[in-house]
């Protein structure tokens, strides 16, 4: 087997060749092992394999089973299990912590609540008073109308709902996904 692209170092006359390249092995890894039940840890082999990469355990068997069950019963069957989120919870927040991102939340009066994933950093030149989806201005949506008032969940809980900010004109959030 050979090296993996991001393991090489780059040249410095060739700084940018890592991006134009845009080899496969350059890209972040998640591995996912499916394994048998009972069993909360990849195997050793495939997270001496993965090295600095995450790698998460996952039964499909038990997945498939407590996707057939009504949510009442699957969230006892998991308890009993000690599991504490889905399968794909736990690869969705993986896959999140490995590329940086959190999930942006946009919705105003009479449209559709939507949430996008966003980088937790600003792209590389961009001002950070731009980009501020971690915090609370409403020119955090990259999307928001003008005149949109900005609510956090915070504001949601003093005001005592999503209705309750919606009635001063409009909510934009900015939130992480948990």
């Amino acid at each position: 087997m050979g090296e993996r692209a991001r393991n090489v170092p780059v040249p410095l006359a060739a700084a940018q060749g890592p991006a134009n390249l845009q080899a496969l092995t350059s890209k972040p890894m998640l591995y996912v092992a499916n394994v048998d039940e009972g069993t909360d840890e990849p195997p050793a082999e495939l997270a001496a394999h993965a090295g600095d990469s995450p790698c998460i355990a996952v039964s499909a068997r038990i997945e498939a089973e407590l996707a057939e069950l009504p949510a009442e019963e699957a969230g006892e069957m998991r308890t009993e299990l000690g599991i504490d989120q889905s399968g794909l919870a736990r690869l969705v927040r993986a896959a999140y912590d490995l590329l940086d991102l959190i999930t942006f939340f946009t919705a105003h009066l009479g449209a559709e609540a939507r949430a996008r994933a966003l980088p937790k950093e600003p792209p590389r030149g961009t001002p950070r008073a731009a980009f501020t989806a971690t915090s609370r201005p409403a020119s955090c949506a990259p999307r928001s109308s003008a005149g949109a008032s900005s609510s956090t969940r915070g504001d949601m809980r003093m005001r005592g709902s999503a209705a309750c900010c919606e009635r001063r004109g409009g909510i934009t959030s900015c939130e992480t996904a948990t």
